[in-house]
């Protein structure tokens, strides 16, 4: 008995090189679309990152800052707090336990006065039950668009706008 050879067939041949190249391409292509949805990714973590806003109050006579903070977030910006607090952190979380919280879309106009800091806004913000500061805070609210125009008239003057 012979030995037979086994002939190769070129269309057996040709096929199997035909799916080794795509099989490279279509994992070249996944690779790289990939590496563009990971950059995308990367620029949404940086839009949906919350932008925080602060401003610090000095009360020389008591040798002490208070501090307005506001943090906004949300795919459109649509969520809001502002803070009245004794920490300077920009970065922040609510602490209503420690700080004065507005919650939602409120501007404030503020005056600094001596030992006192007196605020005006449309909405009433969280009472803490600490808030360790010599600096006593003064809320007032106002009552309609008339009078919050008058304030930020005054604005530049003796009042600030914290929007």
């Amino acid at each position: 008995m012979g030995c037979k050879t086994l002939k190769k067939n070129p269309e057996h041949t040709l096929k199997k090189r035909y799916i080794i190249i795509i099989s490279l391409i279509i994992i070249g292509l996944s690779f790289w679309l990939g590496m563009r949805v990971e950059r995308e990714f990367t620029k949404w973590d940086e839009t949906f990152k919350p932008e925080y806003k602060i401003e610090s109050i000095y009360f020389p006579e008591k040798k002490e800052s208070i501090y307005l903070k506001r943090k906004t977030w949300g795919i459109t910006g649509n969520h809001q707090t502002t803070s009245i607090s004794t920490k300077k952190e920009l970065q922040f979380e609510t602490d209503t336990i420690s700080d004065y919280v507005f919650k939602g879309f409120s501007n404030i106009i503020f005056k600094a006065e001596k030992n006192k800091l007196i605020i005006y806004s449309h909405h009433k913000p969280e009472i803490p039950l600490k808030f360790e500061s010599e600096i006593k805070i003064e809320l007032r609210e106002y009552e309609n668009n008339t009078e919050w125009n008058n304030l930020k008239k005054k604005a530049n003057s003796s009042y600030k706008i914290f929007e």
